[in-house]
């Protein structure tokens, strides 16, 4: 298992998209939206890594109200409160897909049967 499979399990777009965010804040909210949207697509780990996207929108969503609440001043200011938070997310959401997709191809290989989602 190498770092090379486990990026293509994750598809180009997934992780070039959350390190664009990782990279460039005021980018970050979109290019978490543009990940999950591209999450779709990855064949491997996509049911195990919709809960790591769903947190991250919510701990962004958390925070983009208590920066309306204490950063009342422009919207510049609250947009780059919310971007900084979001490049962490964007890096947090980068490496628990990493991880959860290599688990699932270990496990793969080992032929073990998938453990039951969660969510369904």
């Amino acid at each position: 298992m190498t770092a090379k499979h486990v990026l293509n399990a994750i598809t180009p777009g997934v992780y070039i998209s959350l390190a664009i965010g990782g990279f460039v804040y005021l980018l970050s909210p979109v290019m978490l939206g543009v990940a999950f949207a591209l999450s779709t697509r990855m064949a491997v780990g996509r049911d195990h890594g919709r809960p790591a996207f769903t947190l991250a929108f919510f701990v962004v969503g958390f925070l983009a109200v208590v920066g309306v609440l204490n950063i009342p001043a422009s919207f510049g200011d609250w947009w780059s409160f919310v971007g900084l938070w979001s490049l962490l997310i964007c890096w947090l959401v980068l490496i628990a897909l990493a991880l959860i997709v290599r688990a699932e191809l270990q496990r793969r290989a080992a032929g073990q049967p998938p453990p039951p989602s969660p969510w369904g």
